[in-house]
């Protein structure tokens, strides 16, 4: 399906907020959990293949943007009986990305942050079969997610192997 054509009014009353909701999610996440990064994830062991940290923002605003997108032009392709299902894992996978910093940098739960994260990314890749068939270039826009995603199950498990996580009196979510 063709993209739909974009005014002003459009971008502002549909896009914009289709893009705001997982960089405000992303954000708040990050408030959330900074200090811990800071402090207890900076002690951590972790591989040399790590990204900087001052790589991990500018990433996740780029997906999140690239994302929020996508879920607009799912909106906007089809009737709601085709977009119900393709928004819905959107939505969950939405849930799961803002679950994984609470998880692993809050609760120091890498191994639940782990279980979070597989799940995650094979929401991410229900949505591209799914976004596909609705409009490609909605699918096409999750891919990076997805490559990041496999780049931040990779760390996370590395991390998790590396760092034995700490006895059941640690503080819990």
């Amino acid at each position: 399906m063709p993209i739909p054509s974009i005014t002003a009014s459009i971008f502002a009353r549909e896009i914009l907020p289709a893009i705001l909701i997982p960089n405000l999610g992303g954000w708040a996440t990050g408030l959330l959990t900074r200090t811990e990064i800071k402090s207890w994830y900076e002690n951590l062991r972790k591989p040399s293949w790590r990204p900087p940290n001052s790589a991990f923002p500018i990433v996740w605003t780029s997906l999140y943007s690239a994302m929020g997108y996508a879920s607009w032009l799912i909106y906007r392709s089809g009737s709601w009986a085709n977009v119900k299902l393709p928004l819905t894992l959107y939505g969950t996978q939405l849930a799961l990305n803002m679950l994984w910093s609470p998880l692993f940098f809050k609760a120091h739960r890498m191994k639940l942050a782990l279980v979070d994260i597989g799940l995650l990314w094979v929401n991410v890749a229900a949505c591209i079969f799914t976004f596909h068939p609705v409009n490609k270039t909605a699918a096409y826009l999750m891919v990076p997610y997805l490559g990041w995603l496999t780049l931040a199950s990779a760390l996370n498990y590395w991390i998790w192997k590396e760092n034995p996580e700490e006895d059941a009196s640690r503080k819990r979510l």
